[in-house]
């Protein structure tokens, strides 16, 4: 997918009445898994285990991911990102490999704690997606934002209904 793909509206952004296929799909998929789990077979889905992992132990992240914290990406030309997913977003370059890492750049491209993100002061997920990635909260598009965050939310709705499934597997 060349850099253009993430900047072109039509290609990323999902109408109104696509999110209600979204969530029956999604739903599927944790059906999938549920058989898959209860017959103790093998599900190549690095972010599951985590993710159940999450809701048993009720974990709290405080940060979405290592953008910019333990990790970097450098790109063909010898550009620093925070990450692999800001490669198409130019703005977002920290330094190179000739001149080094500008640490301010560093410090607002990387991954923010979750308490000072101010859209997610009152979300009912936020300690289970932590403010999600953070190519979407540079993108200064509001629309980008509030998707992500939809998204999120079908997501993690999704993972609850596996989780109770297997909790109430478990009782019997």
């Amino acid at each position: 997918i060349n850099s253009e793909y993430k900047l072109n509206m039509k290609d990323t952004f999902f109408e109104e009445e696509q999110f209600g296929t979204i969530e029956q799909e999604l739903r599927k998929v944790m059906d999938f898994f549920y058989i898959k789990i209860r017959n103790e077979e093998t599900i190549y889905y690095t972010g599951l285990n985590r993710k159940l992992s999450a809701l048993r132990f009720k974990s709290k992240r405080t940060y979405s991911c290592e953008a910019g914290r333990k990790s970097l990406t450098v790109d063909e030309r010898g550009n620093y990102f925070a990450c692999q997913n800001m490669i198409p977003y130019k703005q977002t370059i920290l330094g190179d490999v000739d001149a080094g890492i500008t640490e301010n750049k560093k410090n607002r491209f990387r991954s923010k704690d979750l308490e000072v993100l101010a859209d997610c002061r009152n979300c009912t997920i936020r300690n289970l997606c932590a403010g999600g990635c953070v190519v979407e909260h540079t993108n200064p598009n509001k629309r980008a934002k509030q998707q992500m965050c939809r998204i999120f939310h079908i997501e993690w709705n999704n993972m609850l209904y596996l989780y109770a499934l297997l909790m109430e597997a478990k009782k019997k």
